[in-house]
């Protein structure tokens, strides 16, 4: 979790800086069983997204993907991925789907 913070500290350190033109954009999705799901997407040069799940934040990097987005975990003790297409997304955890039906608001 550590790692995590520092990764989260740096990326906010640069994004803090005027020369930085990185697109960051915070979605809302509402997923089944009412629940909530905050994403921050940050697009460059190498595209990530920061996300909540579980009561973990992750940081997911973009991988490749034949059509929308999918954003996966580099810790594979910690499988997550969130995979997005227009206003709708998925989080699974390995090969489980584990939100579903989401809709950014």
């Amino acid at each position: 979790m550590k790692k995590y913070a520092l990764i989260l500290g740096l990326a906010t350190a640069v994004l803090a800086q005027p020369s930085f033109a990185a697109e960051v954009k915070q979605v809302v999705f509402k997923c089944d069983r009412a629940i909530s799901l905050p994403v921050t997407f940050v697009n460059d040069k190498q595209s990530f997204a920061v996300v909540t799940v579980d009561g973990r934040q992750l940081l997911l990097t973009e991988s490749p993907s034949g059509s929308g987005a999918v954003y996966t975990s580099a810790d594979k003790n910690l499988p997550y991925s969130l995979s997005t297409k227009n206003d709708n997304a998925f989080v699974n955890f390995g090969d489980s789907t584990i939100l579903e039906n989401c809709v950014s608001k």
